[in-house]
């Protein structure tokens, strides 16, 4: 595997699975070596990457309940927003179960100690 990051895979694999939404945790993991630590001004680059092109953050909670975040690439942002809400509120977007199954299923989690630990 190539040490050079290969960024616009994002923006590619994204098309590619044909939905509007991702999570920006797992869609950052998919592209970095699995022994790169995200860093928060990595993160802070992606998200300034991710308004240039015109996406949106439509996390429907704040940092304090968790830091994952669903942006999304559809002009009408307001309906995923309206939607990923509706599923929190409802309790059908379990955070704990998010985060635990991400862990079960990292090869690495040094990637992911910044998710849980901020």
């Amino acid at each position: 595997m190539s040490s050079i990051l290969e960024w616009h895979n994002l923006f590619f694999n994204w098309l590619k699975e044909g939905h509007s939404i991702i999570r920006l945790d797992k869609a950052l993991q998919s592209i970095y070596l699995p022994t790169y630590q995200l860093q928060d001004k990595d993160i802070c680059t992606w998200k300034a990457m991710l308004n240039a092109y015109g996406y949106t953050n439509i996390t429907p909670f704040t940092k304090d309940i968790s830091h994952l975040e669903f942006w999304t690439r559809s002009k009408n942002s307001t309906i995923n927003w309206a939607n990923l809400k509706k599923l929190y509120k409802d309790k059908m977007l379990d955070l704990n179960f998010i985060l635990l199954i991400t862990i079960a299923n990292s090869t690495d989690i040094v990637f992911w100690r910044h998710s849980i630990n901020h």
